[in-house]
């Protein structure tokens, strides 16, 4: 069967991809989630493509400021939670998009299974 969850409460930047630790927890993720992830949303769903990995996101603050590069595919701004959505499911084939049973922000993207490593 399948362990207990682990929560790790770290940046996810190069040096943890880099480090042995993280490297591996990565590689071996039976699934990546962010809720309410802030600034960390679009780095999640890059390094569960990255790994191969499953993942759910809840998208909430956009930060169009701090991402100003961020781009749909029509060339339009990221500017909404929204938009931002779009963005992320426009990052590669086979991601999905549903909603939670809650309150407030509830809209989650997600990959259900494993894939191929993306460079």
């Amino acid at each position: 069967g399948l362990g207990p969850y682990r929560h790790i409460r770290d940046l996810l930047d190069e040096r943890f991809e880099e480090s042995d630790e993280g490297a591996r927890l990565l590689r071996e993720a039976a699934c990546v989630v962010g809720l309410h992830a802030d600034e960390a949303t679009e780095q999640i769903v890059d390094a569960a493509l990255k790994y191969g990995r499953p993942f759910a996101v809840v998208p909430c603050c956009v930060f169009p400021r701090l991402f100003p590069q961020r781009r749909l595919a029509s060339g339009g701004a990221v500017r909404t939670t929204a938009a931002l959505c779009d963005y992320l499911l426009q990052k590669a084939p086979g991601l999905e998009a549903g909603f939670l049973p809650v309150a407030g922000r509830n809209k989650v993207i997600f990959r259900r299974a494993a894939a191929p490593p993306q460079p």
